[in-house]
């Protein structure tokens, strides 16, 4: 039985949700689309960052989703009955929002595969990770995800019903309702096992061996650090550049890293729940409680990687530092010329 306050943390939860919801997704299409730009700078072409940016668009294309479904469903027409149009728009935003997601977390397993390899094989990793690779592994990806997602698809059904009025006029609302009880099954263990529960154990035993690569890499450092205290000229200046390439790698990989590990935190839970509501009623009925802070988590594990990037890549920081000059720049000129006149 669902405990008493879980009831009235969902009923106190749902109108904070209702206005930092609207917030956190433009925010986090916002970042997206900078993550997208400054990715895509020449500077910081690499298969990984390629990888990074098709993160970046398939998150900000879940907030997108999530910021309509808000709009539609909290400020044009509360609750799921309404017109056959809003209905719609509801079941479509749900949709997209489930699909994108799954496919942005395989994703970031593919991100911390392609890492993984470049960490345990160096030697190789110019031959083993291409930008034509990551296109095909993109390609596949989207492909499995929208397979996945055809039981979502038709799970639900709108059904219209009629309502009169105490002067005898008739509204017709539409509401969604499940199509079958083993439909809705199907769904959500196709749905937590695939989407949720076997990326997150992929990512967790990939994470552990980017964390041990990152070990290895920093113990590798220390090394080369010591060897050059004796060295000079040449062997110096060969070393600093050895330095510099190994910091480069360590810092990709410790965003990586944080990534995948946000990824973790964020949607095993979802993943437990989801599965075991498949078997008990009452978790099933939790997780519906639940489901505005669960969209919360979701959100912000879409929108925190900018934050991660600013954070953990120097480059990035001055990348992006170097766009937001060239913005300014001419817009102060325009301004000075102005004032001089």
């Amino acid at each position: 039985m669902v405990s008493p306050h879980v009831y009235r943390f969902s009923l106190a939860y749902r109108p904070i949700f209702q206005v930092a919801c609207p917030i956190l997704c433009v925010v986090g299409i916002v970042t997206n689309c900078l993550n997208i730009l400054i990715l895509s700078t020449k500077g910081m072409k690499s298969p990984t960052n390629v990888l990074l940016q098709w993160l970046a668009a398939a998150d900000g294309l879940v907030m997108i989703s999530v910021l309509i479904y808000n709009i539609q469903y909290y400020y044009l027409d509360e609750g799921y009955g309404g017109a056959l149009s809003t209905i719609q728009t509801v079941i479509a935003c749900i949709i997209a929002s489930v699909l994108f997601h799954s496919i942005a977390i395989w994703l970031a397993v593919a991100l911390a595969m392609f890492r993984s390899l470049i960490v345990t094989f160096p030697l190789h990793a110019g031959r083993l990770c291409t930008v034509s690779r990551v296109h095909l592994t993109v390609v596949i990806i989207s492909i499995l995800m929208t397979a996945a997602a055809v039981p979502n698809m038709y799970m639900n059904t709108i059904q219209a019903h009629n309502f009169t009025a105490t002067d005898n006029t008739t509204t017709t609302r539409h509401y969604i309702e499940f199509r079958s009880r083993s439909f809705y099954n199907l769904n959500i263990t196709l749905h937590s096992v695939a989407c949720k529960l076997l990326p997150c154990l992929l990512l967790l035993v990939l994470n552990t061996v980017l964390i041990k690569g990152m070990r290895h890499a920093k113990r590798r450092h220390l090394e080369l650090t010591s060897t050059s205290t004796s060295s000079r000229g040449g062997n110096a200046s060969q070393h600093n550049s050895r330095s510099t390439s190994t910091d480069g790698n360590s810092s990709s990989t410790g965003i990586l890293v944080a990534v995948v590990t946000l990824s973790i935190l964020t949607e095993t839970p979802q993943g437990v729940v989801m599965f075991w509501s498949r078997f008990d009623e009452d978790v099933q009925l939790l997780y519906i409680l639940l489901g505005d802070l669960l969209d919360t988590l979701t959100i912000i594990n879409s929108g925190v990687n900018f934050l991660l990037y600013c954070t953990m890549s120097f480059k990035f920081r001055k990348t992006l530092i170097n766009m937001v000059r060239k913005a300014v720049t001419p817009t102060l000129w325009c301004t000075r010329k102005r004032y001089s006149r």
